[in-house]
């Protein structure tokens, strides 16, 4: 059985083509994206069928390398060493939130909120 040859949609917007590359589902909540509207850079139909399908490709392409990396970092970051998470913890101590004091102060003079 042959494989489904999908042949890219363009829009034309303004007097510039593009293609529509849609996000899978399951991929959309990560990504922050349901579609990219990629340019094909040409003001010409013909032109733009031409390059819709290899744009539609890379934009694909694209999108798989990103999750695929977000994957791997979500991985790393859930496999922390005991050492590991306390340096974590150590570096976000050692910032400054003197303004995040401040603002609670503020708050709590206003009635927003008692702490």
């Amino acid at each position: 059985m042959q494989s489904r040859v999908s042949v890219p949609k363009i829009f034309l917007r303004g007097n510039r083509w593009y293609v529509r590359v849609q996000v899978p589902k399951k991929w959309q909540k990560r990504l922050h994206r349901k579609e990219y509207w990629v340019s094909l850079g040409t003001s010409d139909r013909l032109e733009a069928l031409k390059k819709a399908t290899l744009a539609t490709q890379e934009k694909r392409w694209e999108i798989t390398t990103v999750n695929q990396r977000l994957s791997n970092l979500r991985k790393k970051i859930t496999h922390l060493t005991e050492e590991q998470r306390a340096a974590l913890r150590r570096e976000a101590l050692s910032y400054d939130f003197s303004w995040l004091l401040c603002h609670k102060l503020v708050a709590r003079k206003q009635g927003v909120f008692a702490v």
